[in-house]
């Protein structure tokens, strides 16, 4: 028997075949194709070919049968790629958007703290590459047999391996005000991960017996906490192995514990179904806590309010949002309320940066505000009860002249205060502060009730005085010595001023007669607070560099933190408090978030870089 090729498909077949398997057609041996055929081969030819061949066109047939194994594959790569498109999708989303943490904690908790570890690790950038080659040269100094190191390397390059789903966040939850109420939940990336994980510990000296529930929760009891997971979620809940029962201790078994948190997997409405979660997850960072609105129905959270006399009304109670972030140059603190109270608006509008021309990036502490006088007296009438108020006003009208309601309502527009980082002689910082107002009887009155001396009928100053008291000698032996009293020596080292002029009442402190309203070298760029109601900002730079008692605040602090700590950590913490350009304070214009900022002098790398790097170097 030999192979040759079908003249119709050109598939290999078996000259001993009738016909080509693959298309149909009469197999012509080779040699019947070149000699000259007999005229009983003939025939025997044109036989078979009107007799055998259900198609009288064979080159039809086959590329028929071509076209028709093409279309096959065709529809089968399809099918396949739309399979593989689909579970791809579905990992995604049970990766990423699917099952939360979120979704085993109650409706009604009071507090949760999201921690997002794929946030956290993006903004450690490369420093995050680098603690992973040392964890690795770590585990394998560790001693571990091979299946146990294997599985902590497996962790480390791909922490799914954990059987923890750290591409969704991990949150920890108040539900109670009893510590037992407190929980932290997470998904599980594989049950079977996951089982791995419960042996790893328990090679590694934890007791742990694991057991199931009727409903296929799988839990762990070790010390004070619980363990319960499925195929979707991971709980852990604290509990008291022991507690007093009439007098007497009584050991708690877990079985109680799981069998009253098992509802936890199952539930109607989780908090991820509620307002304080969509707040939550609006919220950019980290690391984030929400307080609810249930914690204002709490009877801890009613005593606490009703020592200071302050009741909220239903409009008034909103969850919290406080979060951190980090970027390149900058880690931020953001406190965000759901709802601003309507009693507030209005208070303050966009600061105008009228003043910050006159104060420069240098100084020690910048703020700046608008605010609406009219605004704030409404406010305060509606919550001072009127006959408290009209005592105080008809005493300050009375007695001292001072129209307390005409002084708010004309502050209307910027206030911005700084504190210099020249000192006086006597270590006072030199100040600034202005206010728009068209009241100019209010500065009067201040200098009047400040005994400030008239220099102008705009303008009013007092000295400022440095005080070297008398070094008395001791003599420990002679008790009650009666020492002739001495005046200390009395030099003047500045001049406090105010006054008003323009619409704007001012008030300074200077070495000399201040140039009121002069232009800084350095200013504060107006863009930073467009739409902001409120701006602060520390310079940490000015602070280090300024000079108490010969020595930079700099210098002092090092050797502090060094003496304080441990000194390699204490050099670590210093550096990095040595690398903060400045620190801000905003509330944007709705009302309803504040950002407390340090912003670092390199901008290239985030802080959590900066901060991983140096201990790094440190251990």
């Amino acid at each position: 028997m030999a192979l040759i090729k079908c003249k119709s498909c050109g598939e290999q077949v078996s000259d001993r075949s009738e016909r080509c398997p693959y298309c149909g057609a009469p197999v012509v041996a080779e040699s019947t194709a070149t000699t000259e055929p007999s005229v009983e081969t003939a025939s025997t030819a044109t036989t078979a070919s009107t007799t055998y061949s259900p198609y009288p066109d064979m080159e039809k047939r086959s590329k028929f049968a071509f076209l028709t194994s093409k279309k096959a594959l065709i529809i089968g790569g399809v099918s396949l790629l739309v399979i593989a498109l689909l579970f791809g999708a579905w990992f995604v989303y049970k990766t990423f958007f699917g099952t939360s943490g979120a979704d085993v904690i109650p409706d009604d908790a009071l507090v949760v703290v999201e921690l997002d570890l794929k946030e956290l690790g993006s903004s450690a950038g490369n420093a995050a590459d680098g603690i992973s080659e040392k964890l690795e040269d770590f585990v394998k100094d560790l001693d571990l047999d091979k299946e146990n190191e294997q599985f902590l390397l497996d962790v480390l390059d791909n922490p799914l391996a954990s059987g923890i789903n750290f591409a969704k966040p991990i949150y920890m939850a108040l539900c109670g005000t009893e510590k037992e109420d407190a929980m932290v939940s997470g998904v599980v990336s594989d049950e079977d991960d996951f089982d791995k994980l419960i042996e790893f510990l328990e090679d590694g000296g934890a007791d742990l017996d694991v057991s199931e529930t009727s409903k296929g929760i799988k839990y762990v009891a070790y010390q004070r906490f619980v363990l319960m997971y499925n195929s979707d979620y991971f709980i852990i809940k604290p509990y008291n192995q022991y507690a007093y029962v009439d007098g007497e201790i009584e050991e708690i078994d877990a079985d109680d514990v799981v069998e009253n948190a098992e509802e936890l997997f199952d539930l109607d409405k989780s908090f991820a179904d509620t307002p304080a979660y969509d707040h939550l997850d609006d919220v950019d960072g980290f690391l984030k806590m929400v307080i609810t609105e249930e914690i204002y129905e709490t009877d801890e959270f009613k005593r606490m309010m009703s020592g200071t006399g302050v009741s909220l009304s239903d409009e008034e109670k909103t969850s919290i949002v406080f979060a951190l972030n980090a970027e390149p140059g900058k880690l931020t603190c953001t406190m965000d309320v759901a709802k601003a109270s309507e009693e507030v608006e209005g208070l303050a509008n966009g600061i105008k940066g009228t003043y910050l021309p006159y104060v420069s990036e240098k100084d020690i502490f910048t703020a700046a505000i608008n605010v609406n006088g009219a605004a704030i007296w409404k406010l305060v009438k509606g919550h001072v009860p009127s006959e408290i108020l009209e005592q105080i006003l008809e005493k300050m009208e009375k007695e001292a002249g001072f129209d307390l309601a005409g002084y708010v309502k004309s502050i209307n527009g910027d206030i911005t205060f700084s504190v210099s980082n020249k000192l006086l002689e006597n270590k006072m910082p030199e100040m600034a502060l202005y206010a728009k107002t068209t009241n100019s009887d209010v500065v009067a009155f201040a200098a009047k009730v400040a005994d400030f001396k008239e220099l102008s009928s705009s303008v009013w100053e007092s000295p400022i005085y440095k005080y070297d008291y008398y070094d008395y000698p001791t003599y420990p032996e002679y008790d009650g010595y009666d020492y002739d009293y001495k005046e200390p020596k009395k030099t003047k080292v500045g001049v406090m001023t105010m006054g008003y002029k323009d619409k704007a009442s001012y008030f300074m402190i200077s070495k000399d007669q201040p140039a009121v309203f002069k232009k800084a070298n350095s200013p504060i760029d107006k863009s930073l607070l467009v739409d902001k109601l409120m701006y602060a900002r520390l310079n940490v730079q000015s602070i280090l560099k300024m000079k108490l008692n010969g020595e930079k605040v700099g210098a002092e602090l090092k050797k502090r933190c060094k003496r304080e700590l441990d000194s390699d950590l204490g050099g670590a913490v210093y550096k990095s408090i040595e690398n903060i350009d400045y620190i801000e304070m905003e509330v944007v214009n709705d009302g309803k978030t504040m950002n407390l900022s340090a912003v670092m002098i390199d901008q290239d790398k985030t802080p959590i870089e900066f901060v991983l790097n140096e201990l790094m170097d440190i251990y």
